[in-house]
């Protein structure tokens, strides 16, 4: 515990709260006093499934500077930390890095025999700027005319709802919508040959396990592929993911690699494309931001304004429904070994959000891959889709260690 405090109080993302002018534009404000962290202790021991069913729909106070949650559930000689942090607050590798850093904070104090107090190398908060975003793209393909109109409307409109009755029509929503999650694990040993074979024919494990998807649906449209942002100016602890959306098909004269194989190309030519991805990025920052939190609201019914219609018709923002993200960290990037103690298994939960059917959070870890579906029913059988995938897994890999 004293170890996550003395590391978290140095991150000032973490150390903030979210605030909201009169417009309903949202902002960043540094806090009082250092953040005290919520540490739950619990002595009985949840599968990553029933935790997620436990912690998944959990409420975050933004404007207390509620942005994560630490959940210790202990064992006989070991512990299960799980660290449940609003997306606002960093992206799953941002998560991972504050592991790190915590778990060497843990390992100084057991060498050392003392729980220091020093918070040094503070982490700024660092985000995308609109001037970068514009380095990468000349404008966004929004006409900046139709933008100031939108924006003009939704002033005069007098409708924001604030903060509070939006967390109020969030947190109703979300009570009522029944969620399930499944977590499988691929043994060290098929997760190997696995990677053998995505290397031995030149295409991701990403790419490789979506094209299992496609496979078993045939045809996927309008799905999101996470990706990682990253570059030397904007790296380490911070919210850097983007999504690519993008339709693909399964061609059935076409051998299985052959189809990884286009699908590999197509997905890379797709985050190559940083003109697109930061398009994306730029096109929020024409409109005001409540209109997007509205537009998921005007989506599901729970408001009903003629200016978020415009907004969502017009920009095609949220106009299609989701039916899946991919959200893969790959190979776990932080040390497992450290003086006393080792990461023994690690598993990544991306959540669902209105207007989404199912999130797929996958890393490898001390060479397990661990694959964990968040979803909500609709005629994609995501359970029997999941099993399939795995067993696609097995098949392969069993086939090359024959």
């Amino acid at each position: 515990e004293h170890a996550i405090k003395n590391t978290t109080k140095k991150y000032e993302l973490l150390n903030s709260k979210i605030l909201e002018d009169e417009c309903g534009n949202f902002y960043f404000a540094p806090m009082e006093s250092p953040l005290t962290p919520q540490i739950i202790i619990e002595n009985a021991f949840q599968t990553t499934e029933e935790f997620t069913q436990t912690y998944e729909k959990q409420f975050f106070d933004l404007d207390r500077g509620d942005l994560i949650k630490f959940i210790i559930q202990r064992k006989p000689h070991s512990l299960l930390l799980s660290i449940c942090l609003h997306h606002l607050a960093g992206d799953g590798k941002s998560a991972l890095y504050l592991l790190e850093d915590i778990l060497l904070n843990l390992e100084m104090q057991i060498e050392s025999n003392v729980l220091s107090n020093s918070s040094i190398n503070s982490i700024p908060i660092h985000v995308f700027s609109k001037k970068y975003l514009h380095t990468l793209c000349a404008q966004s393909n929004i006409p900046l005319p139709f933008a100031k109109n939108i924006n003009k409307r939704w002033e005069k409109e007098n409708f924001v709802p604030n903060l509070a009755d939006k967390n109020k029509l969030f947190y109703e929503y979300w009570k009522n919508a029944q969620t399930f999650s499944i977590s499988k694990i691929i043994p060290a040993q098929e997760t190997k040959y696995f990677c053998y074979l995505c290397k031995k024919n030149k295409v991701t494990v990403n790419s490789t396990l979506i094209t299992m998807i496609v496979k078993k649906l045939r045809v996927l449209k309008n799905f999101l592929v996470a990706m990682d942002f990253r570059n030397e100016e904007y790296s380490g602890y911070g919210n850097y993911s983007v999504a690519s959306r993008i339709s693909l098909y399964y061609q059935q004269d076409q051998s299985f690699w052959e189809n990884a194989i286009r699908i590999h190309k197509l997905l890379k030519k797709s985050y190559l494309d940083k003109k697109t991805l930061s398009q994306q990025l730029l096109f929020n920052t024409y409109f005001e931001s409540s209109l997007l939190n509205s537009a998921f609201l005007q989506k599901e019914n729970l408001i009903d304004n003629e200016v978020v219609k415009d907004y969502i018709n017009s920009t095609g923002s949220l106009k299609e429904h989701i039916p899946l993200v991919i959200s893969n960290i790959g190979i776990n990037p932080i040390k497992e070994k450290y003086s006393t103690f080792e990461i023994q298994e690690l598993s990544f939960v991306s959540p669902i959000f209105m207007q989404l059917d199912c999130n797929i959070g996958i890393i490898t870890s001390n060479g397990k891959m661990a694959i964990n579906m968040l979803y909500r029913k609709n005629e994609i059988n995501y359970s029997e889709l999941l099993s399939n995938v795995v067993e696609q897994i097995h098949h392969l890999s069993t086939s090359e260690m024959a």
